[in-house]
């Protein structure tokens, strides 16, 4: 088995297999990190209900770093393509995963990015079933422009809608009110939006340019990470396999209609650097400068676990040392 079906292995529990048992179950961005977890997750508890659970998994590439089950339907297309979305069947939950996560992606992507969190999202409500579940997964950038972390659900960021980042972070703000008023829905169905912040892991593709991978990729294909600045900017990761256990926490347990989804392993980027040059034996260069050139990300990414802690405890999360092992590994097994 590779690292991720590995992982969700601690996932396949009896309280998990009663409550999806018998459920259609959408996930979009199914080729992407969380994705990959969540498709390998729904297919292993398909295996052990015994072709009781109908997984389909969107993608737009159709291309998956994971073992895709026979049971499992892959709807190939871009989702901005409303005729592909009329296409698809109701579902019992929809898992919305499909948004340009990555900085480069979505400035590269501005109006895709705005549809795909908008529009979409708003298509992919009407997919429901009475009683149905959906689960938007968001993003910590919402706090935007806010200067004293760590961030909770009730707090609002500040950047303008001429940001450079708007369209990700705009489109995010109107896919979570689109998700929030589902409560007013005569299918009595409930929508709940995840806040994620800086999920790692394996899963990831080669051509992700976040500057954890870039370190890896600089690391393994180099021997030498060399960092722009002082690296002084602050982060606080989440390995997957714990980002995904949140979320389904709050598809199963929610109350609340957003709850922040991150991790508890907070260092700075030359910290994180140093962890990575470790652990692959490869050279650390910082340039000597107090100097941190962010460019429209922001300095500080901490988010309040208040809230997801009480249906999800965070006491024991992967620490950043093993995560970074594993991801690390896996990536290396890709080549």
């Amino acid at each position: 088995m590779n690292q991720i079906e590995l992982d969700v292995e601690s996932l396949i529990t009896k309280e998990n297999e009663e409550y999806f048992n018998q459920k259609t179950i959408l996930v979009t961005g199914a080729s992407g990190l969380l994705g990959s977890y969540f498709v390998t997750f729904f297919q292993k508890l398909d295996l052990f209900k015994n072709g009781q659970i109908k997984l389909y998994a969107s993608s737009l590439s159709g291309f998956f770093t994971v073992p895709i089950s026979e049971n499992t339907v892959v709807l190939k297309g871009d989702l901005t393509d409303l005729e592909l979305l009329e296409s698809f069947p109701n579902f019992d939950l929809i898992i919305h995963a499909s948004g340009y996560g990555q900085p480069g992606k979505f400035l590269e992507n501005r109006t895709k990015t705005m549809e795909l969190n908008s529009i979409v999202t708003q298509k992919l409500t009407e997919k429901l079933n009475n009683s149905g579940r959906f689960l938007f997964v968001s993003t910590s950038e919402i706090y935007s422009g806010l200067s004293e972390p760590p961030f909770r659900e009730d707090q609002v960021g500040t950047t303008n809608t001429d940001h450079e980042r708007a369209p990700y972070i705009e489109g995010k703000r109107l896919g979570e009110t689109i998700v929030a008023n589902l409560k007013y829905s005569e299918k009595k169905i409930v929508g709940f939006s995840a806040r994620l912040a800086l999920a790692y892991g394996p899963g990831i593709k080669e051509s992700d340019s976040r500057v954890l991978y870039d370190f890896i990729k600089m690391a393994v294909e180099r021997k030498k990470i060399t960092l722009k600045d002082s690296g002084s900017a602050m982060r606080t990761y989440c390995y997957v396999l714990d980002a995904i256990e949140m979320m389904l926490a709050i598809i199963k347990k929610g109350s609340e209609p957003i709850y922040n989804v991150g991790g508890t392993s907070r260092l700075s980027i030359a910290e994180l650097a140093a962890k990575v040059s470790l652990i692959t034996s490869a050279k650390l260069e910082i340039p000597p400068t107090s100097q941190t050139f962010l460019g429209s990300a922001p300095n500080d990414v901490w988010l309040d676990l208040t809230k997801i802690n009480k249906i999800s405890p965070t006491a024991n999360l992967t620490n950043i040392d093993d995560g970074l092992s594993k991801t690390i590994t896996w990536i290396n097994a890709q080549k």
